[in-house]
């Protein structure tokens, strides 16, 4: 183990010195050293990283994308913190042993391999001002990011959709995420465009979207049917969203079916402010059973007030969320 953290004052690294620690398993080089050169500057490259046979641990900071091996042990690392960009520190809690930050100064099209194949393996994934990404499942990981729990998406002007199910992508995606965090996506149209079985999200607990302009809805009923352990739901800002919960396409012509098969009995918290739009949780026609048996009052958060709601809300949830919300 070689462990180099905190460094704040390292630079160089001599060529080929960690290259040469061929049985070296742990590098820990987290809010240290991150002047990585290209092959043949006179700095340390990650291409030596590819001669360690052994490393399997790696905490490492990539300023620029450019340097990044094609190989980069993305099979060989059990555990890993990898940040890319500019933006990123260390300070924080790491829910998983596989965090991957990305913050990229080219477009996501010029990735190299071994950094795409750390995102399929990513638990926990941070992107960052995106360019040239409309549909991150089809262009980032089209086998549907099915390791991945906790999934942050900010500033990223490109993006109109998460997943397009008529992209060459599984029907079923994101099996363990846990939380989802969507922020100033300026273009994101939906979260899903399409019809998903109900395997996908079905672990997602947390969900926060904020300053997403064009979405005029968050789950289609596909989605929102599998999502028995959600906790929390938090939208701000969304200027044209109307809709929590809305019907994709063809989906669930049976509409008692649907009533059956939505329940969100885990619920706890709901946040919904400066939705200026916004008229139902779901459609009329098509209810949620919110809260059924769920034993504590959810809080909720409604414009700019806060409120619980009632005992008697909660036997009837058609009265709060199948009416139109208030101005």
């Amino acid at each position: 183990m070689l462990d180099l953290s905190d460094c704040f004052e390292l630079e160089v690294i001599p060529p080929n010195t960690l290259s040469n620690l061929s049985m070296l398993e742990e590098l820990c080089m987290g809010n240290s050293f991150h002047h990585w050169a290209t092959e043949g500057e006179d700095n340390a490259s990650l291409v030596e990283l590819d001669h360690l046979p052994h490393l399997t641990n790696l905490d490492m900071h990539v300023l620029d994308s450019h340097v990044m091996s094609k190989g980069m042990l993305s099979k060989r690392l059990e555990r890993f913190r990898i940040f890319i960009g500019d933006v990123w520190d260390w300070d924080g809690v790491y829910q998983s042993s596989r965090t991957l930050k990305i913050k990229l100064n080219t477009s996501a099209s010029h990735l190299e391999h071994g950094v795409l194949m750390l995102l399929k393996r990513a638990q926990d994934l941070y992107l960052l001002e995106l360019k040239g990404v409309n549909n991150v499942v089809s262009e980032l990981d089209t086998e549907g990011f099915l390791q991945l729990r906790h999934l942050h998406l900010h500033n990223s002007s490109d993006i109109q959709f998460i997943i397009n199910t008529s992209s060459e992508v599984p029907s079923h995606v994101f099996p363990v995420l846990e939380s989802l965090f969507l922020y100033n996506l300026v273009s994101l149209e939906k979260l899903c465009h399409g019809i998903l079985t109900a395997e996908s999200f079905r672990k997602l607990t947390i969900i926060e979207v904020g300053k997403c302009v064009k979405l005029k809805h968050l789950f289609p009923f596909s989605v929102a049917r599998g999502l028995s352990q959600l906790q929390t739901i938090n939208i701000s800002f969304c200027l044209t969203m109307e809709e929590i919960v809305a019907k994709e396409g063809d989906e669930f012509e049976d509409s008692y079916t649907a009533i059956d098969a939505m329940e969100f009995n885990q619920l706890s918290s709901l946040s919904l402010q400066c939705l200026p739009l916004l008229k139902n949780f779901c459609s009329r026609e098509k209810t949620s059973r919110l809260c059924q048996a769920q034993p504590n009052p959810v809080a909720t958060s409604v414009g700019l007030q806060s409120k619980e709601i009632s005992e008697d809300e909660l036997r009837n949830p058609l009265q709060l969320f199948c009416e139109k919300v208030p101005a």
